[in-house]
Formats: C-alpha cells, sequence, structure tokens
C-alpha cells in the first residue's frame, strides 16, 4: 500500500521524539484490509527515519548496534476496535551530516515526486554538509530536490553500526548482513531486503 497501512489520529512534534525526559505516545489507526506486520508504514509520521514497529522488532533490534535514536510509544486502534501497542524508531535527523563524504558522494537534482532515480537526472557536485544545506534550499524553491545515487562514507566515519538512515537526501535503509540474517531467520514481517552498493566506504 503506497500510503501506508496506518492513520495518523495524534498529531507529533519530531522535537519531542528525541528527548527521552518526554513520553510522548502516537496514536494511530489500522486502515481497512491492512495487515499488522512488524514493521508497519504511516506516511504521515514521514519516512526515512520514523519507523513503527513491533515490540518483537525492538527487542530484536536492541541487541544491535543503531545509529543514535529513540523509542516511543505507539498506540494502534485496529480494524475490529481492539489496541495494541508498538514504539516508534526514530533516528537522528543531522547523523548524516559527519556520517557522509560529500565530496566523494554523487547527488542529483530530482522532481520530488520521481522515485526512484532514473540515472539521467543531473549531477550536482557537493562538497560538504553545509553546502548539501545550501543547495537543498535552493532547490526547494524549484520543486526540486537534492538525492544521492552514491553515498560515501567518511573514512573516519565508525562502520560498525547495524543500521543506518541517511535522510532525507536517501529514502532507504541499510542494515548490516548480520541483521539481515537475523531478521531473515526471524521472519520478521513488512520488510523488505534488496541487496545494494549504492553505499560505500
Amino acid at each position: 500500500m503506497s500510503w501506508g497501512q496506518l492513520d495518523l489520529i495524534t498529531p507529533y512534534n519530531a522535537d519531542e521524539l528525541l528527548d527521552k525526559n518526554i513520553n510522548i505516545k502516537i496514536q494511530c489507526q489500522q486502515k481497512k484490509r491492512a495487515k499488522l506486520t512488524d514493521l508497519v508504514s504511516c506516511f504521515k509520521l514521514g519516512i526515512g527515519n520514523n519507523y513503527i514497529i513491533s515490540q518483537r522488532m525492538r527487542v530484536l533490534l536492541e541487541s544491535f548496534y543503531l545509529q543514535p535514536h529513540s523509542f516511543s510509544t505507539c498506540c494502534i486502534e485496529k480494524v475490529d476496535g481492539s489496541f495494541v501497542e508498538y514504539n516508534v524508531l526514530h533516528f537522528n535527523d543531522n547523523f548524516f551530516s559527519h556520517a557522509v563524504d560529500f565530496n566523494r558522494s554523487v547527488f542529483r537534482v530530482a522532481d520530488t515526486c520521481t522515485f526512484p532515480l532514473t540515472g539521467e537526472e543531473p549531477i550536482v557536485h557537493v562538497t560538504g554538509y553545509l553546502d548539501y544545506m545550501s543547495k537543498k534550499e535552493d532547490l526547494a524553491l524549484k520543486h526540486l530536490e537534492l538525492r544521492a545515487e552514491r553515498i560515501v562514507l567518511d573514512e573516519h566515519f565508525n562502520k560498525k553500526y547495524d543500521m543506518l538512515s541517511f535522510y532525507p537526501f536517501d529514502e532507504h535503509t541499510y542494515i548490516s548482513e548480520k541483521l539481515r540474517d537475523v531478521l531473515i531467520n526471524e521472519q520478521v514481517s513488512g520488510v523488505k531486503l534488496t541487496e545494494t552498493f549504492k553505499l560505500q566506504g
């Protein structure tokens, strides 16, 4: 389902998701004909750095090395009117600023509605995080955005992480082979795994 399995009922504040002192509780409603899986999607909660996951999946992920993150409670109202508790895994929005070697990565200018990249979009050289932010703001005025075709990790970056998100310039989530094997062996539902060579370093 392209627009997600859930409808967001209560508004949320992204800053509050990062504040471990605030016990934020997000309420969602299951869409008709949608199946609740270990990883569920809610478009209005955002993509790329927010993940609604089951308690079972949270337990599995907590045994791995994740980038800076926080957990919040998500209460889902099922179609039959009953409630089930999930978790919102929120990754730090600015994590990528020091993780990526922008100068060696490849960025293309794309329309905000174009997914995925076709490889025909113009390439834009980005020298660093501040340059990325400046170009991003300029392009937004034209309803365009910078999207990563190849992400090269900074040579000083800790490459031991088992799960990485480079939102907002990349919509995918990257996991280690070790985490991939566990997700497959434990039959975690709602996850689509695809091998990629986009992430380098």
